[in-house]
């Protein structure tokens, strides 16, 4: 009898293929063919899903044993692409695991077809293991008899089943829109399905023309993008999704059965958030795609926070200040005229020494509200400290913004406000610039509003002052 160290690399990797891949694929099918039947008594999905793990065990099955033929029939077995080959045979695998676990979470715990479907996945993580193990460019000697060493790992990998994550606690992500763009019917159908039952929204589309026209016409919070896709490749497709209004910080996961270096870095240097390799722990995936969505909603309360004023939603003293340099920049290139008004609400000190801060924080709140519905629409208004605020008015002549300075004055008078056993009235004073009374420059400007606030409070207040 031939021993194995008798035997050449080619005849030692068919047999490893044989035992370690085609066998278990084999018996995958077996048992789906078994579940099949006592299927009558399930439901249609559940059937569905039984169906595909059928139909991609036998897709994969087919895959291995034609590349153990061509192991077989070729002097050079290093030269394959071995690339390619683990990304097709990845696909059919994410199915088999997809939908697997899909059936397992519909059934109950003590259900016949679900512990069939346990044995299931696990067959199906040592497949993937081995197929990390043996196609390979440069097959050796090495004893890959079944899946022990790489037992360690999967152990570790097994405690994500472990973490509960459940996406539907976490109420800033629940809801949440995502759109999945793959042209194989049952990946979308296996994601969609379980980040639907973890209450997110989901979107399918099939390609990248379909995904670019849905994105131009609507907006998502995230998109699981697959990389090879006929036509416009995953790769194509982030570039342009990048490209359109409102998509620029939008979290992009690629998922591909592609797992060498140079592809991930590849799609992450194009803008890609993260990169889910074939076949895809659906654990893993709930966990990628709520920390995508946790950090890109940080992302924007961290932007929010240094544009606007956090108690009022105003701009903040920077923001107002830095928008009021473009009517600067207007003025000095077609003589726009424009308008400054800043107002500070009378006696505050005394409002919050009478009825504390809470209170005196509910009437920046009122006066913010009061004023933003008796200015223009394009009207700059923002809260520069305290309860000190400005008003910027562009493209507007000296006796137009006068009747908005008082128009301002005016509404927080007479809108009174309420507490709960009685009414607050307050007022404030205003100091106007006007660019007609000449200007040097935006610091002067906003230094001649404030005098002209400060004229207002020594002449009576609940007034505004222009000199």
């Amino acid at each position: 009898m031939i021993g194995r160290d008798q035997m050449s690399a080619s005849e030692i990797s068919q047999i490893d293929l044989t035992q370690g891949m085609l066998f278990p694929a084999q018996s995958i099918t077996s048992m789906c063919q078994e579940a099949q039947h006592v299927v009558d008594d399930l439901d249609s999905e559940v059937s569905e899903d039984i169906a595909h793990v059928l139909n991609s065990s036998k897709k994969l099955a087919n895959l291995i044993s034609d590349h153990i033929s061509t192991i077989e029939n070729t002097d050079t077995p290093s030269g394959l692409d071995t690339r390619t080959i683990r990304h097709d045979m990845k696909n059919p695998l994410n199915v088999v695991l997809g939908c697997s676990k899909l059936i397992i979470d519909d059934l109950p715990l003590d259900d016949s077809i679900r512990q069939i479907f346990l044995q299931v996945v696990e067959i199906a993580n040592d497949l993937q293991n081995q197929i990390e193990l043996l196609i390979v460019d440069e097959p050796d000697n090495k004893n890959f008899d079944g899946a022990a060493t790489s037992g360690d790992i999967e152990n570790l990998l097994s405690s994500v089943d472990q973490f509960k994550f459940e996406l539907s606690e976490i109420d800033r992500i629940s809801g949440k829109k995502i759109l999945i763009v793959d042209d194989d019917k049952i990946n979308r159908s296996i994601f969609s399905r379980r980040l639907e039952q973890r209450g997110l929204e989901v979107f399918q589309r099939a390609n990248g023309v379909e995904a670019l026209e849905f994105v131009n016409s609507q907006s998502v919070d995230l998109i699981l993008l697959d990389l090879l896709m006929p036509g416009m490749n995953g790769i194509e497709v982030l570039e342009k999704i990048k490209l359109v209004d409102g998509y620029a910080n939008i979290p992009i996961l690629i998922v591909s059965g592609l797992d060498d270096p140079r592809s991930i870095v590849m799609c992450l240097r194009r803008g890609a958030t993260d990169y889910l390799s074939k076949p895809v722990e659906l654990s893993v995936l709930e966990i990628k795609i709520a920390s995508a969505l946790e950090k890109n909603i940080l992302q924007s309360n961290l932007e929010q926070m240094a544009l606007y004023d956090q108690l009022t939603g105003l701009f903040n003293r920077h923001s107002i200040l830095s928008a009021l340099e473009e009517f600067e920049s207007a003025y000095y290139e077609d003589g726009t005229d424009f308008g400054i008004l800043t107002i500070d609400i009378d006696n505050f000190k005394k409002i919050n020494d009478t009825y504390g801060h809470d209170i005196g924080d509910q009437a920046l709140q009122h006066l913010s509200k009061v004023v933003v519905q008796v200015i223009r629409g394009q009207d700059l208004f923002g809260r520069l400290g305290g309860e000190e605020f400005i008003i910027g008015s562009n493209h507007i002549s000296f006796p137009d913004f006068i009747d908005v300075s008082e128009r301002v004055r005016k509404a927080v008078e007479t809108n009174n406000m309420a507490l709960q056993e009685e009414i607050l009235p307050f007022t404030v004073s205003g100091g106007i610039y006007h660019s007609t009374t000449g200007f040097s420059s935006m610091a002067e400007a906003l230094k001649t509003s404030d005098q002209n606030l400060y004229n207002a409070k020594n002449r009576g207040r609940n007034r505004v002052e222009i000199d």
